[in-house]
């Protein structure tokens, strides 16, 4: 692997989570989990707190597709570079349900929280669109874990010295899916796929 082109994989798998922590930071659950009322009503007292987290979020999670790219354009052998090609188009995939989701809560949620901000009654219907965000984010979930398994089996073929981290990614992806399926308020929090691509890219930078 070309030296160069490795340290930007590295700082590219590791600009992305660190972009989106960004905005995760400012999370707050009292605020915006829970009753759905309760939420619209808090995002529109913290309208610029919420709006905040939200883009750093969509930053990190196109940025992560990226990086994942950036990955996948070092591979020269065929086994690693197929591996990273499924990796990368499983968080592409994933990236599009997350911004289809966060396109629901800016549009619907926002138009609601600015209609109580206005005094006006929330609007009917939202409970509908949140059951539609659901699957949604489900699905970004799943992608978005898969794509981890595979980008650590791709960095278990790519170089010996990425054997360990590799295989944690595996055995990581594959854990986040079953606690989702079994634990969902636990594995939801869509950060959690972002954390291997950071382990990733700070061994990068370390190892090779």
């Amino acid at each position: 692997m070309d030296p160069t082109l490795t340290d930007a994989a590295g700082w590219a798998l590791i600009a992305g989570p660190v972009l989106f922590l960004t905005g995760a930071a400012v999370w707050d659950p009292k605020l915006f989990q829970g009753d759905l009322d309760a939420v619209i009503r808090n995002v529109a007292a913290h309208r610029r707190r919420w709006t905040w987290l939200q883009t750093w979020m969509v930053a990190g999670t196109t940025g992560t597709t990226a990086a994942i790219l950036v990955w996948h354009s070092i591979q020269s052998e065929w086994a690693p570079a197929v591996t990273a090609s499924i990796a990368t188009l499983l968080f592409l995939f994933a990236t599009a349900a997350y911004l289809v989701g966060v396109a629901i809560r800016q549009g619907v949620d926002g138009a609601a929280a600015t209609a109580v901000a206005a005094g006006e009654p929330i609007p009917p219907g939202l409970a509908t669109w949140h059951a539609f965000a659901g699957p949604i984010h489900s699905t970004y979930v799943y992608l978005a874990n898969a794509a981890g398994m595979v980008l650590g089996l791709s960095a278990v073929l790519a170089d010996p010295r990425l054997a360990v981290v590799g295989w944690i990614g595996v055995v990581a992806g594959a854990v986040f899916i079953i606690g989702y399926r079994l634990l969902p308020p636990w594995f939801a929090p869509p950060f959690i796929p972002t954390v291997f691509p950071l382990v990733l890219g700070i061994t990068v930078l370390v190892a090779l």
